[in-house]
Order: C-alpha cells, then sequence, then structure tokens
C-alpha cells in the first residue's frame, strides 16, 4: 500500500507543474486585439457638418479582422455622452459622425472591450 502512495505522489508531482506550465502558455499565446479610427488625427467640424469614421481592429498577427460589435460614442469635456454629436450608424465598422452642438470632447471606438479615441472639436 504505501508503494501504490509513494507511486501516486511522485506521479502527481511531476504531472501537477506540466499542467500548470501548459495552461499558462496557452494565456500567452492568445489572440490580442489593435483598434483605431481612421482617420486618425483628431479633428474640427462645425455644427450641421458630418465626418466619416471607420475602424480598423487587427488581431495579434496584425490582420485587419471585422467584429461585429464595434460601436461608436461621444462624449464632451465634462464627461456627458452624446451631446456633441449623433453616429450613423451607431454600431458597425463604418460610421457618420454629425456634429449637433459646439464644445470639445471625445469620440470613443469600443470593440470587444477594447477602446480608442480620438479629440473632437465642434464650433
Amino acid at each position: 500500500m504505501n508503494k501504490k502512495i509513494f507511486f501516486l505522489s511522485l506521479v502527481m508531482l511531476f504531472l501537477l507543474p506540466c499542467m500548470f506550465s501548459c495552461s499558462k502558455r496557452d494565456k500567452l499565446t492568445a489572440n490580442t486585439m489593435l483598434v483605431s479610427i481612421e482617420p486618425r488625427a483628431d479633428f474640427d467640424i462645425a455644427v450641421g457638418e458630418s465626418r466619416a469614421l471607420s475602424a480598423i481592429v487587427r488581431n495579434a498577427k496584425n490582420e485587419i479582422i471585422n467584429p461585429s460589435n464595434a460601436s461608436w460614442s461621444v462624449v464632451d469635456s465634462d464627461g456627458a455622452a452624446d451631446t456633441l454629436g449623433i453616429f450613423d450608424p451607431k454600431n458597425g465598422v463604418d460610421t457618420i459622425f454629425t456634429a449637433i452642438a459646439p464644445g470639445s470632447g471625445q469620440i470613443i471606438l469600443t470593440c470587444e472591450g477594447v477602446q480608442t479615441s480620438v479629440n473632437v472639436t465642434v464650433q
């Protein structure tokens, strides 16, 4: 009986570290996503004008992917949402931003929890 316990202990001693190291390796090779807005530069726009924006999303291999869950929002310098303009559509890779009120803030693109932004000034 003692030989069985010893053998089982020996197997577990070598098997458990292998299991944990494999799971760590899998986590390190998981895809990461890079998100950017095109055009990438901050911009000024007049009330009533529109600007086309596109999401550029790349996987860990730097390949462009087309996510289904990209969403657009705008916050002003006070943190209020959707006061500077509207998006048509609000979800998707491509959108049109139309300025509706003067002020400054950020246009934010969110995709699978990853965010990026550009500054916007509405005059």
